[in-house]
């Protein structure tokens, strides 16, 4: 008895914590860019009722983006857990989403879905997110260096660049997608590896996945990366980057994966994103506050209202747990 009131007075204690911390870095961002900018006033200078429809866009996406995002977890999880249907993959994402925004560099992302997974599928379950992790990765670097090598030789007025990014490119592709399709045997030669070992030990892969399924997995991670860079460009052209679709694709692609490649923390993820991105759009454009409002604004659409949503379900999870209990 006395073990059950402990817990609850602990779990209500988590609660209160977590949401004072997600509103202080909620108010901790805005205010680091309000230093700079008046944010509510440059948006209300900024906003046409002409340019709306961009804006509407980059909006409408948002559900397209979780959707997408919670079918690949899905797919990934139906592999061992039959009965996981959409609702619980949108449900465990969002949860997610609350957790990577609370964590440096996201980290937190699959800890926060495991919330919502039965106990005995969780170690199954972070091998599911480790390999969602890889196909993203094959998607963002691929695509991100093939696209960041245009963007330099653009700027650094080098075409023969061509002759090193697109080999560099395929080289990722091809070493990620012999991990992604064969990740089995890849773990079982690590294993080999003394250090690794424990680690390979502790989370092995119970469960195969049919290549034809990684792959239809893999298009999902394209056409979702392709809908989140189509939301930054439609925001940059509601915000007045008055600049061909092309270059700000390539743009975005490639402030995606200086993005990646470094690690963040919720303090400063906003300021690192827009900072790259006016850097790279400096020779094109110089309307610093319509990129810095589009940073902004996507940050808003796709994590914000994603993490305030995914901790309402880790609220409603834990009720639902101790109904169990």
């Amino acid at each position: 008895m006395k073990k059950t009131v402990a817990y609850k007075v602990l779990s209500h204690v988590l609660k209160v914590i977590l949401f004072v911390l997600l509103c202080g870095l909620i108010y901790w961002q805005i205010d680091s860019k309000s230093s700079e900018y008046n944010l509510i006033e440059a948006f209300q200078s900024s906003f046409s009722w002409r340019q709306f429809p961009f804006l509407l866009a980059a909006i409408l996406l948002m559900p397209v983006n979780i959707f997408l995002e919670s079918t690949k977890w899905k797919m990934f999880v139906n592999q061992f857990q039959e009965d996981f249907d959409i609702v619980d993959a949108l449900k465990s994402m969002l949860c997610g989403s609350f957790f990577g925004f609370v964590s440096p560099n996201r980290v937190g992302e699959f800890l926060g879905r495991l919330k919502r997974m039965p106990a005995e599928s969780r170690s199954r379950s972070l091998t599911a997110g480790y390999w969602g992790g890889i196909a993203q990765f094959i998607v963002t670097f691929s695509i991100g260096i093939y696209m960041g090598g245009r963007t330099i030789m653009i700027v650094a007025e080098r075409p023969t660049l061509d002759k090193y990014t697109i080999p560099f490119a395929l080289l990722v592709i091809c070493t990620a997608s012999l991990v992604y399709f064969n990740l089995k045997w890849v773990l079982t030669k690590v294993s080999n590896i003394s250090f690794l070992r424990k680690l390979t030990e502790k989370y092995p892969i119970e469960y195969t996945v049919p290549r034809s399924k990684l792959l239809l997995i893999l298009l999902v991670t394209l056409f979702r990366y392709l809908v989140y860079v189509s939301q930054y460009v439609y925001l940059l052209y509601f915000f007045g980057i008055d600049l061909p679709f092309e270059v700000l694709f390539a743009s975005v692609s490639t402030m995606l994966v200086i993005h990646t490649m470094f690690p963040s923390v919720p303090f400063v993820d906003l300021g690192v994103k827009g900072n790259v991105l006016v850097l790279i759009l400096s020779r094109h454009s110089n309307n610093e506050l319509g990129v810095v409002l589009a940073v902004f604004a996507i940050w808003v659409i796709n994590i914000i209202i994603p993490a305030l949503v995914g901790y309402y379900f880790f609220i409603i999870g834990k009720k639902e747990a101790s109904r169990m209990l």
